[in-house]
């Protein structure tokens, strides 16, 4: 199926300084992405170097696990070019959805989120622990990626509760990230997109002040970049930590405004 696509995209910098996340949208090539990278001028350049990879992969149409270890390669250069490894690195999470496919790969602690007009129905032991699935107004807001993090790793195991991982003060320190001494391997996801559908990638800095709640609310009504442009607003008046970076991709029908439920077999595990 063919969607008529909107894309909005917001990035603001901490404290009003420059971002130093790194974003890239395609239409054409149906592809969007973010990633954060973590230590200083180097982790940003590392980020600029990822992008630009997986930039180029997506472009050729290469798989997604290709795709991520194109970004690893690039970000693992500029690292150990400044004696960096283990003190640089980047989260990246990037989305391709082409023929009415979503495909999503990701490294750290950059997020997908998918909202739905009807249930997103994963299977139990599919649940995300640490980020709740919520419900409003017949929609549906999910978080498509587990956080690498010691945090989120807590939360899995039973280990700490939910509601103080939300509040721990190294809930945004990365396990698994591009550039480091050994590649990661990525988290791959892949479901069939519907009519209405909104897809939602965002760095920690936007996650990080904003309840899945406020998520779901913002996305369910107004455009692509409405919807981009109150998120990045509302993260900032809540003090954002970190820089904010926000894609929200909406999928609409090109004839019409009908939303088919579809059989909800078709969705994969957020592994």
């Amino acid at each position: 199926m063919t969607f008529r696509l909107s894309i909005g995209q917001r990035s603001a910098g901490r404290n009003r300084f420059a971002s130093g996340d790194v974003v890239a949208i395609s239409e054409e090539d149906r592809f969007a992405l973010i990633a954060d990278g973590f230590g200083g001028q180097v982790g940003k350049n590392a980020a600029e170097a990822a992008v630009a990879a997986a930039v180029e992969a997506l472009g050729g149409g290469h798989p997604m696990t290709t795709v991520m270890a194109s970004a690893h390669e690039a970000a693992h250069r500029i690292v150990v070019d400044s004696a960096a490894v283990g003190n640089a690195g980047v989260s990246l999470v990037a989305a391709a959805f082409g023929g009415g496919v979503l495909r999503l790969a990701h490294v750290g602690h950059a997020r997908a989120y998918l909202c739905r007009q009807g249930p997103l129905a994963f299977p139990p032991e599919a649940a995300n622990k640490y980020v709740p699935t919520v419900q409003a107004q017949g929609r549906e807001l999910c978080c498509l990626t587990q956080d690498h993090t010691s945090v989120c790793s807590m939360v899995e195991r039973g280990h700490l509760t939910r509601e103080r991982g939300l509040r721990h003060p190294l809930r945004a320190r990365v396990t698994k990230a591009l550039g480091s001494a050994q590649p990661p391997s990525a988290d791959l996801f892949k479901t069939k997109l519907h009519v209405g559908d909104r897809l939602l990638l965002c760095s920690d800095g936007a996650w990080d002040c904003l309840q899945a709640e406020e998520l779901l609310a913002v996305l369910a009504g107004g455009s692509a970049q409405a919807a981009c442009d109150e998120l990045a607003q509302r993260a900032q008046a809540q003090g954002a930590r970190d820089d904010v970076s926000i894609l929200v991709v909406a999928f609409d029908d090109e004839d019409s405004g009908d939303t088919p439920r579809g059989d909800q077999s078709e969705l994969a595990p957020p592994r």
